[in-house]
């Protein structure tokens, strides 16, 4: 449409797109569609997997924490425990695909497996610049059927990860030095491994087991020739979260973290407790969400004769995406003494699909933070007021190229002054914050967990705390702290900790 629209001589015009599960429905003449097909089911969720903003959120993620780039060369502060980070952005992405599956009654996220079929195709229904589509993925497609050599090597660099974690040590470089991997930093140098860093020891033994199998799954479409060999929506980053089949990859990838996680012991009592405090109640606006259209530009899609024809063209894009209204919500902490702390806020769910009430062990992997700031605790009764917009871990929408070029020209021309925005400019959107609501309240579970605030040298004052290519954090902490570790229930029931029942309407 917007290719014939330019062909037409048409300068302006808006294009309304459906991304709601038609990328699952081949033939749109044939009878049925979507929602005729059980093993589909997986519609119900493309507004998440097709949304710009997200995709454009992992893709800028990537793109600031690369692993070639060497932290011994190139000085910054994204470079900081970018193993850490890794992990828990992926960890959150997971969250987030799950709170959204079981919201709209659908079943926790299928482990890849690599000889058992990926039951859900996906055609992406994308273009590359020149024209080229991606390559549709059939239904239930094997992977080692198609790529069986691949498959080998990822199953030998996942054997090599799970023998550093049995082992608990890997050795350096030089091979010369066993290096621990413990509480300290573990995780970090299992991530160095994993994502594959420069600074990983051992880097011809551990090759990047994460681009390995990007690589693997995206391109598992045999094709008659090199010159046909375009890859799928997993072959780039601006695309990969559109697919289905890589957040069952996610959901591999973090099976491996949690054969080092398992052999974490649990947090005990005294690590999880913050004596003389109490969290007394967490009170929050409704939370409603809902569906609207949002416009995005495209124009720099459509190829033109000259640069400057693109200032005479403007076309838009209008698909559907989940947003909700804003929101404020009230902590109350009693303190027995004056004493600085940090607040996490974290959404989790309280049912599964088949709305089973789930303990914490197996929700914790679904619990997604919402919010994380340090607060200073007068004696006695504390009252915190948040908005939504609040939350370092969010941001705004990236701002048009139009609209940044429009103010710029009005800069340069005295019609207006040019003010920087002050942005995370890798932040999730706000509109992720909440699940998809139900007519009736869809039940989640808010939890508050106040701890003691330790500094460390690389906390920034009001630095980002989300996936902005960089772990800091105002404690010693670990990212996902408490629930990045096995959990035994009975140790949760403290003063500092408060589960409380919410519901997201639509």
């Amino acid at each position: 449409q917007v290719y014939e629209a330019k062909i037409k001589d048409i300068r302006e015009k808006k294009f309304s797109y459906n991304n709601t599960g038609y990328e699952y429905n081949y033939n749109t003449k044939v009878f049925g569609g979507p929602f005729d097909n059980v093993d589909h089911l997986d519609y119900k969720i493309s507004y998440f997997r097709e949304d710009v903003g997200l995709n454009n959120m992992y893709a800028l993620f990537m793109l600031k924490l690369p692993s070639w780039m060497c932290p011994y060369r190139y000085v910054g502060t994204n470079l900081y425990k970018r193993g850490e980070t890794f992990y828990f952005v992926h960890q959150q992405l997971y969250a987030r695909y799950t709170l959204a599956r079981l919201a709209n009654g659908l079943p926790f996220t299928e482990r890849l497996e690599w000889e058992s079929p990926i039951k859900v195709g996906y055609n992406p229904r994308v273009a590359h610049y020149n024209g080229l589509s991606f390559h549709t993925r059939p239904d239930n497609l094997i992977p080692e059927h198609f790529k069986k050599e691949h498959v080998e090597k990822a199953k030998l660099l996942e054997k090599r990860i799970l023998d550093v974690i049995d082992s608990a040590s890997v050795w350096d470089t030089a091979n010369t030095t066993l290096l621990p991997i413990d509480d300290e930093n573990g995780l970090e140098m299992l991530s160095r491994l994993i994502y594959g860093t420069t600074e990983r020891p051992n880097r011809k033994y551990f090759p990047s087991y994460y681009w390995h199998v990007i690589e693997t799954l995206g391109y598992l479409i045999n094709t008659a020739n090199e010159h046909n060999f375009l890859g799928e929506a997993l072959s780039t980053q601006l695309t990969s979260l559109r697919d289905p089949v890589f957040y069952q990859f996610v959901n591999r990838l973090l099976w491996l973290y949690q054969g080092y996680y398992k052999q974490r012991r649990p947090y005990t009592k005294e690590e999880l407790s913050f004596p003389g405090v109490t969290v007394k109640d967490f009170e929050v606006d409704e939370f409603v969400t809902y569906f609207d259209r949002f416009e995005y530009e495209i124009t720099n899609g459509i190829p033109m004769k000259s640069p400057y024809d693109y200032t005479d063209y403007i076309y838009h894009a209008r698909p559907y995406r989940l947003n909700h209204k804003p929101y404020t919500f009230k902590i109350t902490i009693n303190s027995e003494k004056q004493i600085d702390g940090v607040v996490r806020v974290y959404i989790g769910p309280k049912y599964d699909s088949e709305h089973r009430l789930l303990n914490l062990e197996q929700s914790r992997m679904a619990y997604m933070d919402l919010d994380h700031f340090p607060v200073k605790l007068n004696y006695g009764k504390n009252v915190i007021e948040r908005s939504y917009s609040d939350s370092h871990i969010f941001g705004q929408e990236p701002e048009g190229f139009r609209s940044l070029y429009r103010r710029l020209v009005n800069s340069i021309n005295n019609s207006e002054p040019f003010y920087i925005n002050e942005r995370h400019s890798c932040g999730v959107p706000y509109r992720f914050q909440l699940p998809r609501g139900w007519k009736s309240g869809q039940p989640f579970v808010i939890a508050v967990i106040v701890t003691p605030a330790v500094l460390t040298e690389a906390v920034q004052e009001n630095g980002p705390l989300g996936p902005c290519g960089t772990a800091t954090s105002q404690d010693k902490k670990s990212l996902g702290f408490p629930f990045d570790r096995p959990i035994e229930e009975s140790r949760f029931h403290l003063s500092n900790i408060l589960f409380k029942d919410v519901f997201s309407i639509s």
